[in-house]
């Protein structure tokens, strides 16, 4: 599965909540645009969380290298 077809499945994924939503009596508000909002802000948190857990591996593995007694 390439990268457009997980894109396009994530989509219409989205689009059966917003419509589900929609059956529910939830307000418009919430669409496919404020839905990928949320899950692209959500990626950049976790990109940075991941980014920073790496940092602070990189600084240990400094303090106390591989091998040392």
């Amino acid at each position: 599965m390439n990268k457009k077809d997980m894109l396009e499945l994530a989509l219409r994924g989205v689009d059966a909540l917003g419509f589900t939503l929609d059956n529910l009596g939830v307000t418009s508000r919430l669409n496919r645009h404020n839905i990928a909002a949320f899950a692209l802000a959500w990626q950049w948190r976790l990109q940075g969380e991941k980014d920073r857990l790496q940092i602070r591996l990189s600084r240990f593995r400094r303090w106390f290298p591989v091998g040392s007694p």
